[in-house]
């Protein structure tokens, strides 16, 4: 899959699910290695090959939170990536 890289060297992947004028609803920021990675080349397949990585769980927040709420979720550390990630979902229409 090519990617659009910033000068920085990270890739940018545009969200598999899109607003009405086909624009994408957000663009993950992907580090130069990320293809290395299992986790990370797992995350970019989904998102760009399928419904998008962890679709049930957007579906899940589209479905129930409207415009304006906000809902945290606790940082999780992925072992494969060595990221801490905080996890911050809004409706889409922020």
């Amino acid at each position: 899959m090519a990617l659009d890289q910033t000068p920085e060297g990270l890739y940018l992947l545009p969200s598999a699910q899109k607003h009405a004028d086909g624009t994408p609803r957000f663009t993950l920021s992907l580090p130069p290695s990320y293809n290395a990675d299992p986790g990370l080349s797992l995350l970019a397949k989904l998102e760009a090959e399928h419904a998008g990585f962890e679709f049930t769980t957007r579906a899940f927040f589209d479905g129930h939170l409207q415009a304006g709420d906000i809902f945290l979720m606790s940082a999780r550390i992925s072992v494969s990536t060595r990221w801490a990630r905080q996890r911050v979902c809004r409706a889409r229409s922020v």
